[in-house]
């Protein structure tokens, strides 16, 4: 039997957060500069390259005026508990082998 088990999809959040910024007509060095961080990292954020934790989203739904929802929609992907066992086993085994 197989469980769907739910993960986060951090690139829909970047997707979220960047038509947020571009619906308030803001640059990104605008919104990196108001929110005190480089360029580069609120890029990465967009980008789904980092993964934002509940205090980052906090921040981004006070920043953008909405609520946080918004930012986290259709960011759920539910993953098979097989597939993740196939997963995890594969990495075991190669971790093994390296040792």
């Amino acid at each position: 039997m197989s469980i769907p088990i739910p993960a986060i999809n951090y690139e829909q959040i970047g997707f979220n957060i960047r038509d947020l910024r571009l619906e308030q007509n803001k640059t990104v060095v605008e919104v990196a500069t108001d929110l005190g961080i480089s360029v580069t990292d609120y890029r990465k954020i967009e980008n789904g390259d980092v993964k934002v934790d509940v205090s980052d989203i906090v921040i981004l739904s006070a920043y953008f005026g909405v609520p946080a929802d918004i930012i986290v929609r259709d960011c759920t992907v539910y993953l098979v508990e097989e597939r993740l066992r196939e997963t995890y086993a594969t990495a075991s085994q190669q971790n093994s082998s390296h040792s």
